[in-house]
C-alpha cells in the first residue's frame, strides 16, 4: 500500500514539473506574442514560478511592475511618478493621506479618518469601561461579613432594622447645629444573617450612614446562635 501511495505522489510530481515546463517553452516559444492586453495581477502571477517567460519578465519591466519585490526594476528606466507621490530606489510611494490605485495616488476620503478616530476613541472608551470593571471587581469587600461560629462567609440576611437618627454635627441636646451647611441625618444599622454551612446565627452593627443598611461597614460581630461543628469564628466587638 504504502509503495503504491508513493508511486503516485512520483507520477503526479514528475507529469506537473513536465506539464509545468512545456507550457513555459509553449510560451518562449513565441517572443513575439503581445501581452499588453494582460491585467498587472495576471502579469505578476506568473512569477510566481520558478522558471518565469521571459515574455512576463519584459513586460513586468516596461510596465515598472515589482510584482511584490520579485522584479528588480532597472534603474535606467525612467520611472513616472504620479501626483502625491514620491520616488523610492526603484518604486514610489503615495505620500500621507492618499493611498495607491493602480498607476495614481488617490486622496484618502475625509470621513475614513473621521472613522478611525471614532474607532480609536471607541477602544479608549472600552478600555476605560474594562478597568473601571477591574477596580469594581477587586474592591475590598467587607472582611468581618462572615459567621460568628464557624467564619464562613456564605451567609444569608434574615432581617435587619435602623438604629436611631441623629445629627452629623449637633448640639447638646441632639438637636442640628444650624451651623454647618454640609449637616445631614445618619443611622446605624443592625442586622441578622444565618450560616449556610453550619446553620448558626450571627448579628452585625453596622456604621452610620445616611443610607443605613446591610451593606455598610461592619463595626461589631456578635455569635447570636450556635451552630454545628467546632467553632472556628469569633465576636468581632
Amino acid at each position: 500500500m504504502k509503495r503504491t501511495i508513493f508511486s503516485l505522489i512520483v507520477f503526479q510530481f514528475l507529469f506537473l514539473n513536465s506539464y509545468l515546463n512545456q507550457a513555459n517553452a509553449e510560451v518562449n516559444l513565441d517572443p513575439k506574442r503581445s501581452l499588453s492586453n494582460l491585467s498587472d495581477a495576471h502579469i505578476c502571477s506568473w512569477f510566481d514560478l520558478k522558471n518565469v517567460p521571459d515574455q512576463y519578465i519584459y513586460e513586468a519591466t516596461k510596465r515598472n511592475l515589482s510584482c511584490n519585490g520579485k522584479v528588480l526594476i532597472n534603474p535606467s528606466n525612467n520611472i513616472k511618478i504620479p501626483t502625491n507621490a514620491y520616488k523610492s530606489g526603484n518604486t514610489w510611494y503615495c505620500k500621507s493621506g492618499y493611498q495607491k490605485s493602480g498607476n495614481f495616488c488617490n486622496k484618502i476620503a475625509s470621513n475614513t479618518k473621521k472613522s478611525d478616530s471614532q474607532d480609536n476613541f471607541g477602544y479608549i472608551f472600552a478600555l476605560f469601561l474594562l478597568i473601571i470593571f477591574i477596580l469594581i471587581i477587586s474592591s475590598p469587600k467587607n472582611s468581618n461579613k462572615k459567621c460568628a461560629w464557624c467564619n464562613n462567609s456564605k451567609i444569608k440576611f434574615i432581617k435587619g432594622s435602623e438604629q436611631e437618627w441623629f445629627w452629623q454635627y449637633s448640639n447638646k441636646d441632639g438637636s442640628r447645629d444650624k451651623r454647618r451647611k454640609d449637616n445631614y441625618q445618619q443611622a446605624k444599622f443592625k442586622s441578622k444573617f444565618q450560616c449556610q454551612k453550619c446553620n448558626a446565627t450571627t448579628g452585625f452593627l453596622h456604621e452610620e450612614s445616611q443610607q443605613p443598611g446591610s451593606n455598610a461597614k461592619i463595626i461589631k460581630r456578635k455569635l447570636l446562635q450556635r451552630g454545628t461543628g467546632e467553632r472556628k469564628g469569633t465576636n468581632y466587638e
